[in-house]
């Protein structure tokens, strides 16, 4: 019977906890005084690896407000010319006109996602630039810098996913491959010692918090 394997999907706070239940077991036993230590390199790695996602976790944070700002602001622009429209045509809202901007009620061109509403309203500051009302007019350039905005906030939000994904197979899924290397390896030194010593033959699991254990610890 061996020893559980570390999964990659397995957050790091329980990848650590697992290294210090077993460097703190080695500590606890007379019997592997010469192995304290073995996994330290492995606990320094870790906090490395941690700080590197909290700092891709606070970019993708960051972009994601970045892009729910741009997407308000967008959002009151589509409000603004609606009300300037209907001004114009009367309320028509079935008119050509109306429908040029909102084939669809604003409040669903609202509520779409700033990606979805961008593609709508990407030739909006033309349309409006070359209309003859004034009240349209004044509205293409806002509308053109929150395009601009958008289009800028959705490419940091994509980068910062490609960042975190970048961050997962390089530090994360590298760092839970070592930690299980390491834990055979020391599994397989504690049989070795086990059988030297005439130990008992489960001795060498307690050094690995089991299954069972870890439920109930979150259960406390």
């Amino acid at each position: 019977m061996t020893i559980r394997t570390l999964q990659h999907e397995e957050s790091l706070e329980t990848v650590r906890d697992e290294l210090v239940y077993t460097d703190a077991r080695l500590k606890k036993s007379k019997h592997t005084k010469p192995h304290v230590g073995a996994l330290a390199d492995l606990l320094t790695r870790w906090q490395t690896v941690f700080v590197g996602q909290l700092g891709v976790w606070d970019a993708q944070t960051v972009a994601q407000a970045g892009v729910d700002a741009v997407d308000d602001d967008l959002d009151d622009l589509v409000d603004d010319t609606d009300r300037a429209l209907r001004q114009i045509v009367k309320d028509d809202r079935g008119s050509a006109r109306y429908r040029r901007y909102f084939p669809e009620a604003p409040s669903a061109l609202a509520r779409l996602g700033l990606e979805s509403e961008l593609d709508r309203v990407r030739t909006w500051p033309g349309s409006l630039g070359s209309e003859p009302e004034d009240a349209l007019k004044t509205l293409a350039p806002a509308v053109a810098a929150s395009v601009a905005e958008g289009d800028a906030a959705v490419a940091e939000r994509r980068a910062a996913a490609a960042a975190g994904a970048d961050q997962r197979v390089r530090d994360i899924v590298r760092l839970v491959d070592d930690v299980n290397a390491a834990r055979r390896s020391l599994y397989g030194t504690l049989i070795q010692l086990a059988e030297a010593q005439h130990l008992a033959s489960d001795w060498p699991r307690r050094f690995f918090r089991r299954r069972e254990r870890a439920a109930r610890k979150k259960q406390a």
